[in-house]
């Protein structure tokens, strides 16, 4: 059997989008911007985008991811996505729930561009 190119660390999900943080099953690769991304899936477009990567942080209970454009607020159960125009509530998926196939799809192709780098 094959091994899985990624593991899902993290996933959340609305009717608008899903956001995703993958790690990369690659020992080859050291550097952590290399093996963990942040990806924000749009479903309306069926379009994958990675966001960019600036901190972290955990307070009471919550943990904060900041990117370049947006900030991503959440706990075991919901997110709060902002892209600094919008926010949006997001259900948090657990990591062991199959992706859905478009989903799955686009990281499958996200990551095979990444080894063309």
């Amino acid at each position: 059997m094959r091994q899985a190119k990624y593991s899902i660390l993290y996933y959340f999900t609305s009717d608008e989008m899903s956001i995703v943080e993958i790690k990369r099953n690659i020992v080859s690769v050291t550097d952590k911007r290399d093996v963990n991304f942040w990806l924000l899936y749009d479903k309306k477009n069926d379009s994958l985008n990675p966001l960019s990567f600036v901190s972290m942080d955990k307070k009471d209970g919550k943990e904060y991811r900041t990117f370049e454009d947006s900030r991503l607020e959440f706990d075991g159960n919901m997110a709060k996505f902002n892209d600094g125009k919008k926010e949006f509530v997001l259900k948090a998926v657990s990591k062991k729930e199959e992706l859905p196939l478009a989903l799955k799809d686009s990281i499958d192709d996200y990551i095979l561009l990444l080894s063309f780098r």
